[in-house]
C-alpha cells in the first residue's frame, strides 16, 4: 500500500493544474478519493508497466491536458474497474489478437468470453455551438442534398427570427459518422477473437440527448442495426452488441457529482445486441445473460420497449422517428439525471 500511495503522489505531484484529477486533489473533492480506489483496483491485474502507460499517457498526469484524450481515458477506466471488480474471472488487459489493434479487455462469464472497446466522442464542437446564441437545427434522418437543404432552411429562419433572441442560425452536426468509425475501428480489434466470443464496442455518452440521438443511429431511420444501415454490415460484422453508456457524464462535472462517477454502476448503461446475432449462441447468452451484465438499466429498458410495442399507439412511430425514446423512458421511470 505504501509503494501504491507513493507512485501516485509522485505523479499527482506531476500533474498541470489543469488536469481534473489535480484539481480534485487540490479542493479535497470526492472525485479524486474515488480515483484512488479506482486506480488500486487497477494495479491488481495490470502490470507495472501497463500502470505506468495509464497514469502518464491516459489520464495525462505527465503531459498537457486534452479534455478528450483525458474523457476517452477515464471512460475506459470505469469500464474496466468495472469489470475488474464484478467479472475478474480470466481478466486480460488489451489482449493481443490483432498485433496493435486489441480491444481494452476481454474476460470470463458464465463459460463466455467477453471483449470490451470503449469508444468515446469528442463533443468539444458541439458543446461549443451549444454554447452560443444562435437558433439550432438538427436533422433526425440522413438526408440526400443535405448541405443544399440546410443552407436553404437556415436562410428561411434567419429571415424570420428576433435577432434581439438570437444572433443567427446555425445547424447541429449529425455525429453518425462518428459511430461508423467506431464500429470500424472496433471490428478491427477484435479480428483474431474466437468466433464464439462475445464483442461488445462501449460508447461513453453525455447526457440524456446524447443516448436519444445515438440510439437512432442504431435504430433509427438507416440506423447501423436495421436492414437499411448506413454502414455495410460486414464492415462491423465482428461487433456483437453495442452498449450506449453516460459514463462521460459524472467525468465532466465532477465538481459537483455526489455519487462515485468512477463507478460505471452509478451510469445508466444500455446493451444492443446485433440482430444479426440474434438466433445465434450469442443471442442466447445476450437475453439469459448479457443484458445484466452492467445494471439492471438494460433489461428494464427492454421491458420497456415491449410495453410500447404492446401499446401499439402512435407514440411507437413517434419514439422511432423523432428518436426521444430515452428521454421517455426517463421520465416514466421517474429517474431524474
Amino acid at each position: 500500500m505504501t509503494e501504491f500511495n507513493n507512485m501516485i503522489e509522485k505523479y499527482m505531484s506531476r500533474a498541470v493544474k489543469e488536469n481534473p484529477l489535480k484539481i480534485a486533489q487540490s479542493k479535497n473533492l470526492r472525485y479524486y478519493s474515488d480515483f484512488r480506489k479506482t486506480i488500486e483496483l487497477l494495479d491488481t491485474c495490470l502490470t507495472q508497466k501497463e500502470m505506468k502507460e495509464l497514469l502518464e499517457r491516459k489520464l495525462l498526469l505527465t503531459t498537457e491536458y486534452s479534455q478528450f484524450t483525458y474523457l476517452q481515458s477515464a471512460s475506459e477506466i470505469s469500464v474496466l474497474a468495472y469489470i475488474i471488480e464484478h467479472y475478474k474471472n480470466e481478466f486480460k488487459y488489451e489482449p493481443r489478437y490483432n498485433g496493435r489493434k486489441n480491444p481494452e479487455c476481454s474476460f470470463k462469464y458464465k463459460e463466455q468470453i467477453i471483449n470490451i472497446e470503449v469508444k468515446t466522442p469528442d463533443l468539444s464542437n458541439r458543446w461549443d455551438a451549444e454554447s452560443n446564441s444562435k437558433l439550432k437545427i438538427f436533422l433526425d434522418e440522413r438526408i440526400p442534398k443535405r448541405e443544399e437543404v440546410v443552407n436553404s432552411v437556415v436562410q428561411s429562419i434567419e429571415s424570420n427570427i428576433d435577432s434581439s433572441v438570437y444572433s443567427g442560425v446555425e445547424e447541429l452536426k449529425r455525429l453518425d459518422n462518428k459511430l461508423k468509425d467506431f464500429l470500424i475501428s472496433a471490428n478491427e480489434k477484435f479480428i483474431g477473437t474466437h468466433e464464439e466470443d462475445l464483442n461488445i464496442l462501449v460508447v461513453s455518452l453525455d447526457i440524456i440527448s446524447d443516448l436519444d440521438e445515438w440510439y437512432s443511429y442504431i435504430f433509427g431511420e438507416d440506423g447501423v442495426f436495421t436492414k437499411k444501415s448506413y454502414v455495410e454490415s460486414d464492415k462491423f460484422k465482428n461487433v456483437d452488441a453495442i452498449m450506449l453508456s453516460n459514463a462521460m457524464c459524472g467525468h465532466i462535472r465532477y465538481e459537483v457529482e455526489m455519487n462515485d462517477v468512477w463507478n460505471l454502476g452509478n451510469c445508466g448503461n444500455y446493451l444492443f445486441l446485433n440482430p444479426s446475432k440474434e438466433n445465434t449462441s450469442k443471442g442466447k447468452f445476450f437475453h439469459e445473460h448479457g443484458l445484466q451484465m452492467f445494471g439492471a438499466f438494460s433489461l428494464d429498458f427492454q421491458e420497456y420497449l415491449r410495453s410500447l410495442d404492446e401499446e401499439k399507439s402512435d407514440y411507437l412511430e413517434f419514439r422511432i422517428s423523432e428518436a426521444m425514446i430515452f428521454t421517455n423512458y426517463f421520465k416514466k421511470r421517474g429517474i431524474t439525471t
